[in-house]
């Protein structure tokens, strides 16, 4: 019923309140995201994500001019080279790219994707949109003109950037997640690159070994190179301190776009102080400055792009070794300044001006790029004060929690779930890694953490705060974090048919019975929440026993076992349990283990 009245409310367009209204039924917070502007208009759409609408600005006039309602949250936003259509994504799992006029919001035609659809690109002459399709980790290509889908391209993991060259000939796609075994000796996310005449991945290039979380890419103006922004982790080194990056830091990757090949890394930070979590990148308009958001120390980050590349000119192959690892190497030509808003995500350039969103604000900033002091916010609409759960959501983002704000929760936590790599945490003693966890229901399913040292999560939040960002917890603060974990929902999963189980998976489901899985992976989150001894442990844990985990959600943690060593489901049933001592698989036909699989990461 709800859906409907917003579909309805949707029909009747471009809404004619002024910004200061309570958002209402639209939804209690803005949540401003995605920005893109016409120049010609010198007008901005901005995605209020959380609040059904897309505000309308006037930039010209410092003020919001409108709202375009809508039946569901928006993501990703591209506007046609007329200014006449918007094109919006629908984060479902059912994903869905709407078009929609700006003359009067009405939606004219939709076009279904993959799974949580989200950023977008679209070729210079408006004919090929590329979408990235989060959790079906796949790019869906559409021809514009006959809203006709192209081509789905598989990417790497989590695909949650697109940028397109000026030349028109290929595709960059951000991938969030590392997509191998944890214990591997090198583990990166990885930039795919996709020929756009023969719409093929013609690389996937990782970047520094440890880089996880890439948000940000920009081309440079003559298309020779690609800038990337992530984390870059340390995690295999034992969380004994955090000075100096020695847990996390925080980067821009370069990559030579004609060899498809990393360059070299350069950390953000300064040597006291973190630049935690990077996020949006992009040029001005006259190719001399990067802006890049600091989402986790709520700052812009200014580079001087000439002085970077005569750097990189200037650098022989043991001193582009050794940037990754150096604090002071952009020292001289880069600034960091303060934005008003909290946890700044997206950003766009307009003239000679830079438009920046923060998810925890209720404004647009816009900042002229000639004097950086000048800077305009644009008023998006009100909301309430925010509840626990939303502050604790932006505690969970925010490196101010942090000693010298070189991380936050999130770093290691994407989304509250895991980052893919392994960590050799020091609440058990040094020297034996374990493969971080998401935190899903965690708050639900004591103990915490791989070998239940933690009795609870609340416990583990806490010590978090202490022992990982080297703070003192203050209680209010970890029992908004506790609030805002407690409200986490799963993701339904991709392997799912329609929301439903396939006939494979049923097969699946039966399985799981009766090779003894849901002995212990039981109840509504797949645990019992004791600890057993399933003969997955090596070198010092060889017979130690280990938390069940809950599978709720599992198809998005991979890789799997304590020490991540499955990339797959399928390794964690046949390659790793060789005894059938963590489940009774070793007699299954290959049919039978699909279909084991395949409902597990329907889960």
């Amino acid at each position: 019923m709800q859906r409907i009245i917003l579909i309805i409310i949707a029909l009747a367009g471009l809404s004619s309140d002024i910004p200061g209204r309570e958002s209402g039924s639209k939804g209690s917070y803005l949540s401003p995201a995605h920005i893109c502007v016409s120049e010609d208009k010198g007008e901005a759409y901005i995605s209020l994500s959380t609040s059904f609408r897309i505000a309308v600005v006037d930039i010209n006039k410092n003020k919001c001019k409108d709202y375009i309602d809508l039946p569901f949250n928006p993501g990703g936003l591209v506007l046609s080279r007329d200014s006449k259509t918007l094109i919006v994504a629908d984060k479902e799992p059912e994903g869905k790219v709407h078009f929609i006029s700006t003359r009067d919001g009405q939606i004219t035609k939709s076009h279904g994707v993959g799974h949580t659809p989200d950023a977008m690109a679209q070729t210079s002459d408006g004919s090929l949109l590329f979408v990235a399709n989060r959790f079906s980790n796949s790019v869906s290509v559409i021809d514009v003109k006959s809203n006709k889908l192209v081509k789905t391209i598989a990417v790497d993991r989590e695909p949650v950037k697109i940028v397109i060259s000026p030349d028109d000939q290929t595709v960059a796609v951000a991938n969030l997640i590392p997509n191998s075994a944890a214990d591997d000796p090198y583990v990166s996310s990885t930039i795919s690159l996709i020929d756009i005449n023969s719409l093929e991945i013609t690389q996937n290039i990782k970047l520094a070994n440890g880089s996880q979380s890439i948000k940000g890419l920009a081309f440079s103006g003559n298309g020779k190179h690609l800038y990337a922004t992530h984390i870059l982790s340390r995690n295999n080194l034992p969380t004994s301190q955090i000075q100096y990056g020695w847990i996390n830091s925080n980067a821009i990757s370069i990559i030579d776009t004609d060899r498809k090949a990393y360059i070299t890394s350069f950390l953000l930070d300064n040597y006291n102080k973190g630049a935690a979590n990077p996020s949006d990148i992009i040029l001005s308009k006259d190719g001399k400055q990067l802006f890049i958001a600091l989402s986790g120390v709520h700052e812009l980050c200014i580079i001087d792009l000439p002085e970077l590349h005569a750097l990189l000119d200037a650098s022989v192959a043991s001193k582009l070794k050794s940037f990754p690892n150096d604090l002071t190497a952009l020292y001289e030509i880069k600034d960091r300044i303060p934005v008003s808003g909290k946890l700044p995500q997206f950003l766009a350039g307009y003239k000679g001006n830079i438009l920046v969103s923060s998810y925890f604000s209720t404004f647009l900033e816009v900042f002229d790029t000639k004097n950086l002091e000048d800077v305009k916010t644009i008023s998006l609409g009100s909301e309430p004060d925010m509840d626990n759960e939303r502050k604790g959501e932006l505690y969970f983002h925010d490196a101010d929690l942090c000693f010298q704000e070189w991380q936050s929760c999130s770093s290691c936590h994407p989304d509250a779930r895991a980052d893919g790599l392994n960590w050799d945490l020091m609440n058990d003693g040094a020297g034996n890694t374990k493969n971080g966890k998401s935190l899903l229901y965690s708050h639900y399913t004591p103990p915490a953490m791989i070998t239940g040292i933690r009795d609870k999560a609340e416990t583990a939040v806490r010590s978090g705060i202490k022992y990982i960002l080297f703070s003192e917890p203050e209680e209010p603060v970890a029992e908004a974090i506790d609030s805002y974990l407690k409200s986490l929902e799963a993701v339904p999963s991709p392997f799912l048919s329609k929301g439903s189980l396939s006939r494979k998976a049923e097969r699946g489901k039966q399985l799981f019975i009766e090779t003894g899985c849901k002995k212990c992976h039981s109840g509504k989150y797949f645990t019992d929440m004791k600890k057993y001894d399933v003969g997955t442990g090596l070198g010092v844990h060889e017979k130690e026993s280990f938390d069940v985990p809950a599978l709720s959600e599992v198809w998005r943690t991979a890789p799997y076992l304590y020490d991540g060593r499955a990339k797959t489901m399928m390794e964690v049933f046949t390659k790793f349990n060789p005894d059938d001592a963590h489940g009774l698989t070793g007699n299954l036909s290959e049919e039978d283990l699909d279909c084991l699989v395949e409902y597990v990461l329907c889960l």
